[in-house]
């Protein structure tokens, strides 16, 4: 088989077997990746009706596009001339679990960790009526960044085959019961299947929830909660036995115990009925044990420092600001006691997503904590409130100075500083001076320099102001921290959902290296490198001369919260770690929502994702969604149904679709498929049937706004190199493009009325964004519409109407075309709702039904910070490198 091809897969290795058939490592060679490739037995292969059956239920597997569940790519069926039935799958690296365990018992923090993943996987199956079956430490695999894919959802009832059982029983593929009386009924691996399962009852969640139990038992103990020397034994100890509840750790909470009593109940009707029990469960132990892993314990040094000492007095005294001080006992590392706290922060979820980067900074000296939350917020250590810095509400990120004496921070409009002590912010430089400061991150460096990067270079400008220079040119930056004594910079190239990488540049002309996988690295003297990967906090010593880790990496926290490119901590120079812990990996997601006029809202689907850019098609059934929580993909939505179908492939982000007039195209944004920077724009037919179509490209950075009523012309907006916005027009004919609306201030989101005679568009030329209206194509007179502020610009099907939106409130205004004029009412406010996803400059967050409802995306309440607080671990450096050196 090794070397074979199935369909456009070549065989590359094995990866195992077992009763659903042979797995295999494969390249695909049309989208140029590796994939898991599962055989099927050839008594599906042989049988029509199986497989066809087996091809529906796969459609609906193929529909779970969930983060910890591996997706499902399609169906190679025998008859196309390979002669082999294969399902073909994403390609997981990394062990699965029951290797990890094989190794022992897993610590409860990191066993609480992969449940809780596990749970979600289960959670979104069975809310889409799917039952997995077959659950099991070998169908989940971990990768070496912590996160989970649960494998082979509902395969077992997609096979509906017999099997004979052979082989270890703790390995076994999955067995039929002997109590069976009806033909290929499948029950699951002996050790994990729920009573009724062997006894050959129907099957629900229940079947799951017990495995889950059986799972988590196992992680913990190390050993199986029931065991036999063959089937039968294995059998008949599901349905006697009673779980050794004494082998759990010592450490175990209260929550998880009560859970798996709850989980392995025997009978159906007296276990817990859903698996969001586990998911709160979990939750709790979590926050009751800390996120921190554990160091060694010595005796603690006399000395304390500044910051220590500080809380120390305050928790003696009992001082407490509303009873969230939570100092707790800790372990003591290299002489300093390990110290946590937590700084309420009640209005942390209002921060914009899709806007704003690094959320939070500490001075070098421990004494000031900075947080971007309905603007700037600043806190000294040794007081009790929040200090609102005025007129920061665009602020974007923060970042601290050597010197302890700033806090500087990123607006859409200019680079800025506060005092660490309060005051009116003093501006650096304008947005004018230098690129655009949207920017993905910045940070202060030793020499006099702030360094800050948007997606497509990185600059430095002088503290006090004046000419910025260029330090690296490219796309997809992030996070970036400059080395001391302008020895270079570290910093992140792509975003969280697509592996970015740690990169280093110098300033002696040596190309730049990557070091490692992660993103927001954070340079310690004299040697400690920290980054995030997934959402753990890892440590490594570095040699900055060889450019180089000296030492694996190793997990020091888990759950950070990210935000696209940046991982939400900082750490002083005196040894002070502070975080936002994330709310089990939900940043940035939001649910996709219908809003009634009524104020009555439904869910598309259930389940929250990484949406943006919703385009409803012409005859109103379908969605396409750039979701970036999956491969930063174009998907279509079956409204109806609530399936997806996945649309591009490519490893990079394809971003912005839009429909054709007829229906039959999509066209959409994304980088050229020959690895460059360069950016492009493409179409595909919108069944999925044919090859993308290269339409345009351009080295810069791109959106699809619009594609023209005639169908003759793809309206996009490009940005300059100082990441100002020009409108520019396609003709989908010839493929070459002009300028349409291009001036000194940004321009985007243009889209074309109904009747094609009028363009609607976001301008920044009054100093903050508004819609205006002008002819189209041919430009005349300009209109403003929106008189407050506004983004993202929709016409309404009749022409009539414009709506438009604000941060947290959707308006309308009435339009009237006069000859070759157009006038606007009074924008009216429709609705606010703070639970929206807020604006996006460049991108859209709703679409308009025809039945005058929105699609809007809404996030829950707890999508930053489920804590509601900023995390303080003083002295954490210490054990940091009592860690590192002792691994």
């Amino acid at each position: 088989m090794i070397g074979a091809t199935i369909g456009p897969y070549q065989i590359l290795a094995k990866l195992g077997e077992g009763g659903m058939g042979e797995v295999y490592r494969a390249r695909d060679s049309k989208l140029k990746r590796d994939v898991a490739i599962k055989v099927l037995p050839a008594d599906v292969a042989n049988d029509r009706e199986r497989l066809a059956r087996f091809q529906r239920e796969a459609e609906v597997l193929a529909s779970l596009n969930h983060p910890h569940i591996a997706h499902v790519y399609g169906i190679e069926d025998p008859s196309t001339g390979s002669g082999q039935a294969a399902l073909v799958m994403e390609l997981v690296e990394g062990e699965d679990l029951s290797q990890r365990i094989g190794r022992g018992p897993i610590p409860i923090d990191e066993a609480l960790q992969i449940a809780r993943q596990i749970a979600e996987a289960l959670e979104a199956a069975h809310e889409a009526g799917i039952v997995h079956r077959d659950l099991k430490p070998a169908n989940v695999k971990v990768r070496d960044d912590g996160t989970v894919k649960v494998l082979d959802f509902g395969l077992a009832k997609a096979l509906d085959r017999d099997l004979k059982t052979s082989g270890p029983q703790d390995l076994s593929p999955t067995i039929t019961s002997p109590a069976m009386t009806m033909r290929g009924v499948i029950l699951g691996t002996a050790a994990y299947m729920a009573p009724e399962q062997a006894k050959g009852k129907a099957v629900d969640r229940r079947a799951d929830i017990w495995a889950f139990g059986c799972v988590l038992y196992e992680m913990l103990t190390g050993r199986r909660a029931f065991t036999g020397d063959d089937v039968t034994d294995i059998i008949t100890s599901v349905m006697r036995d009673t779980p050794d509840w004494t082998a759990l750790p010592a450490a175990t909470p209260s929550s998880v115990r009560t859970l798996l009593r709850r989980f392995i109940e025997k009978d159906p009707h007296k276990r817990a009925p859903h698996i969001s029990v586990a998911r709160m469960a979990i939750d709790d132990a979590m926050i009751s044990t800390g996120e921190l892993m554990q160091g060694p314990t010595v005796t603690p040094a006399r000395g304390l420092s500044y910051t220590a000492v500080a809380l120390v007095a305050l928790a003696c005294i009992g001082i407490t600001a509303g009873g969230a001080w939570l100092l707790r006992p800790a372990p003591v590392a290299a002489g300093r006691p390990l110290i946590r706290t937590s700084f309420p922060l009640s209005d942390l979820n209002s921060v914009r997503l899709g806007v704003q980067r690094h959320l939070m900074a500490i001075t070098p000296d421990s004494r000031a904590i900075a947080t971007v939350s309905n603007g700037v917020q600043l806190r000294q250590i040794d007081e009790l409130t929040w200090t609102a810095v005025p007129n920061t509400a665009e602020a974007t990120s923060v970042f601290a100075s050597p010197d302890n004496r700033w806090f500087g921070f990123t607006t859409r409009s200019g680079l800025w500083k506060v005092s660490v002590t309060g005051g009116p912010p003093v501006l650096i430089a304008q947005a004018g001076d230098t690129a655009s400061l949207g920017a993905e991150a910045a940070s202060w460096g030793d020499d006099g320099r702030v360094y800050f990067a948007d997606r497509n270079i990185i600059q430095a400008v002088p503290e006090t102001g004046g000419a910025s220079e260029a330090i690296v040119r490219g796309t997809d930056f992030g996070s970036l921290d400059p080395l001391p004594a302008r020895g270079g910079v570290l910093y992140s190239h792509g975003r969280a959902q697509n592996n970015p990488t740690i990169v280093m540049h110098t300033f002696d002309g040596r190309e730049d290296t990557t070091i490692t996988e992660g993103l927001t690295p954070r340079f310690i003297a004299p040697d400690l490198l920290l980054f995030v990967r997934g959402s753990v906090l890892m440590g490594a010593r570095i040699d900055l001369t060889g450019r180089r880790l000296l030492t694996e990496p190793v997990r020091l926290v888990e759950r950070i919260a990210v935000l696209s490119t940046a991982a939400q901590y900082d750490v002083s120079n005196e040894g002070t770690l502070v975080y936002l812990p994330s709310a089990g990996g939900s940043e940035g997601r939001s649910a996709l929502t219908i809003r009634k006029a009524d104020g009555a809202t439904t869910k598309v689907y259930d389940g929250f994702r990484a949406h943006s850019d919703p385009r409803l098609s012409p005859d109103r059934t379908k969605l396409a969604l750039h979701l970036f929580d999956q491969d930063n993909d174009i998907w279509i939505l079956d409204i109806a149904r609530g399936a997806m179908t996945r649309m591009t492939f490519d490893a990079r982000e394809d971003e912005t679709p839009a429909w054709s007039p007829d229906g039959q195209w999509i066209a959409f944004a994304g980088y050229m498929r020959d690895g460059s920077q360069s950016r492009a724009v493409f179409r595909r037919r919108a069944d999925g049937s044919g090859a993308e179509e290269l339409i345009w490209q351009n080295p810069n950075h791109s959106h699809v706004t619009d594609w023209s009523p005639d169908g003759k012309s793809i309206l996009i907006e490009v940005a300059d190199p100082k990441q100002r916005s020009d409108i520019f027009l396609i003709d989908v004919a010839t493929k070459t493009a002009r300028p349409l609306i291009a001036t000194p201030f940004s321009e985007s989101s243009a889209r074309v009325s109904p009747d094609g005679k009028w363009v609607a568009y976001l301008s920044e030329e009054s100093g903050r964004g508004e819609i205006y209206v002008q002819s189209f194509p041919d430009l005349g007179r300009k209109t403003l519409i929106s008189v407050d502020g506004a983004a993202q610009p929709l016409w309404s099907r009749d022409g009539r109407t414009i709506y438009f939106r604000g941060e947290k409130n959707f308006s309308s205004a009435r339009v009237n075309v006069s000859g070759e004029t157009i006038q606007a009412s009074t924008p009216a406010t429709l609705f606010t709702d703070t639970f929206m996803r807020p604006q996006a400059v460049n991108h859209t967050t709703y679409e308009v039904l025809p039945d005058g409802s929105f699609l809007v995306f809404a996030v829950p309440d707890d999508v930053i910070n489920t804590q509601g607080a900023v995390i303080a671990v003083f002295n954490w450096l210490d054990e940091v490198r009592a860690t590192i050196k002792g691994q």
